[in-house]
């Protein structure tokens, strides 16, 4: 029930956040090489700030299912902007949404894991594109053939942590909030240098 909940109520959100991260550009070959380039920052900005708070309030809470130390992927976002010359950008983005329970835990992973899933569809988009020919996509399918299972792995920890409507409601408004801030995030102004 969740899953479909949370499909369903976030998908306002979750296009508003698609529209901001060029999926139609991306989607339909145009894309430019210094557009995917302030994807990769703004994944960064991101995830700099949610990484540390999400780490922390697992561990608070114990969850060690989840295994987020193999979830994390700023490093992956750092291989990427070193290799195409792009500095480390300065992370003062602070996300609005409180990172407490066990239901705001599992509904931001929600947006993150579920990101992941599209990240390895815009790899499969961007990668036979002759100007994507010399970039790294580290960040962009960064579970490779994982891809599934660690979906799957998530999916199963939150089905199994959130049972009760009370639960259904508080996962679905922290999932809300967290799409919020990545839409927040991509609506940054950033700059970076031509990729060539």
């Amino acid at each position: 029930m969740i899953l479909e909940r949370l499909k369903t109520e976030t998908s306002d959100a979750h296009d508003r956040v698609e529209a901001l991260a060029a999926s139609d550009r991306i989607m339909n070959g145009s894309l430019t090489p210094n557009e995917y380039a302030q994807l990769i920052v703004h994944n960064y900005i991101l995830h700099a700030a949610y990484e540390p708070v999400l780490d922390k309030a697992i561990a608070r809470h114990n969850l060690s299912e989840l295994d987020y130390s193999q979830r994390q992927k700023l490093s992956f976002l750092e291989r990427d902007l070193h290799e195409m010359g792009i500095p480390i950008p300065d992370n003062n983005f602070v996300p609005m949404a409180q990172i407490e329970t066990v239901e705001d835990i599992l509904g931001c992973m929600y947006v993150m894991e579920g990101s992941t899933l599209g990240g390895a569809v815009i790899r499969r988009r961007l990668v036979p594109l002759p100007d994507f020919a010399t970039l790294p996509f580290h960040f962009y399918g960064c579970y490779g053939d994982r891809t599934g299972p660690m979906w799957n792995a998530f999916r199963s920890v939150l089905t199994e942590r959130v049972q009760t409507t009370d639960q259904e409601q508080a996962t679905v408004d922290a999932a809300i909030r967290t799409f919020d801030d990545v839409a927040r995030c991509f609506a940054l102004d950033v700059s970076t240098a031509a990729v060539q």
